[in-house]
């Protein structure tokens, strides 16, 4: 496969993906489907609990980075805040 193939089949995967989202979002789970989605992802980690733990580890590592960037920009909003405060 070439890079456009591949960019191609990317566009592709991703506007599935958006149709699927607005499907979803217009045809909710019912109870009893959510129930039985969430027994199977239960299950699923209970089989592959290595997978799941590195996933986890994964996501909280790229989380760590998103919030330690929210963190510092909440941080300097409120020293600017506190700076004009004395200022005035």
């Amino acid at each position: 496969m070439t890079k456009a193939d591949d960019t191609i089949k990317a566009e592709r995967n991703a506007k599935a993906a958006e149709r699927m989202r607005k499907w979803r979002a217009a045809n909710p789970q019912s109870p009893d489907q959510r129930a039985k989605a969430a027994e199977k992802s239960r299950k699923w980690r209970q089989v592959n609990k290595q997978r799941h733990q590195a996933y986890m580890r994964a996501w909280r590592d790229a989380n760590r980075e998103k919030v330690s960037f929210y963190q510092r920009a909440r941080r300097q909003k409120a020293r600017a805040a506190k700076n004009e405060a004395r200022t005035d």
